[in-house]
């Protein structure tokens, strides 16, 4: 037991510290075709946005975790995805309705937006404003 959690802590913490995906899709080898859940697919749609404070300065490496509040649930390819050194996210979701949560390190705090519709082919724009 204590040997799983030493490789899921290491494990994390490389993805956090290179932008990687976590979760599910993250153990996908380079030569496996991506998710059925891009852009180009007939069933999802892309949300972007930003992590801002509340003065409106961009929050790199926070994870944005989405919860889908519509029925039924998609699959959702990875647990969370990392905001960049401007803020920025970007995220192909399945069609459905979601909670965004951002939840930042450095006790930068966390923030949340809620009801944001992911439509197929279209891009939905969700900033996160910590508070």
């Amino acid at each position: 037991m204590r040997r799983h959690r030493l490789l899921t802590a290491v494990t994390l913490t490389a993805a956090c510290m290179t932008g990687a995906p976590i979760g599910a899709d993250a153990s996908r080898s380079s030569d496996d075709p991506p998710p059925d859940t891009g852009p180009a697919s007939p069933r999802s749609g892309v949300v972007t946005g930003r992590v801002l404070t509340r003065s409106g300065a961009p929050v790199a490496g926070c994870a944005v975790v989405p919860e889908a509040t519509s029925r039924p649930r998609p699959p959702v390819p990875e647990m969370a995805v990392l905001s960049d050194a401007d803020g920025r996210y970007r995220w192909p979701l399945p069609r459905a309705t979601y909670d965004l949560t951002a939840r930042c390190p450095d006790a930068r705090g966390s923030g949340r937006v809620t009801r944001v519709t992911v439509r197929p082919g279209e891009e939905t724009v969700a900033d996160i404003v910590l508070g």
